[in-house]
């Protein structure tokens, strides 16, 4: 109880002296580990766990789907030209339904 309310405190000080968040508490969490096991065992089962979390199928997936946008919106404006596309389509799809329903258009 003691250790957790010490580890509290220190990550409380760490972000009031502008550390970022996830650093201050990675910091807190490995001198934890580091106090209730020995260097060598926290320094395994962290990077053990930093490989773990960078290798998991649902974070690569997001940078991946970026960049595929990213090359959609570069590639000689392909985006720009299908969504005029897609505005035209729609576009002519609402003045048929309109026409069909026998409402009458602006000129």
């Amino acid at each position: 109880m003691i250790a957790s309310a010490i580890g509290f405190a220190a990550v409380f000080v760490l972000v009031l002296l502008r550390l970022p968040i996830a650093f201050a508490m990675g910091l807190v969490g490995m001198i934890g580990l580091v106090y209730e096991t020995s260097y060598r065992a926290s320094i395994s089962m962290v990077s053990r766990l930093i490989i773990d979390t960078s290798q998991d199928y649902g974070l690569s997936v997001i940078p991946l789907f970026v960049l595929m946008g990213e090359f959609a919106t570069r590639a000689l404006g392909v985006g720009l030209a299908v969504w005029i596309s897609l505005g035209a389509l729609a576009g002519a799809l609402w003045q048929r339904e309109m026409r069909e329903a026998g409402i009458p258009q602006a000129a």
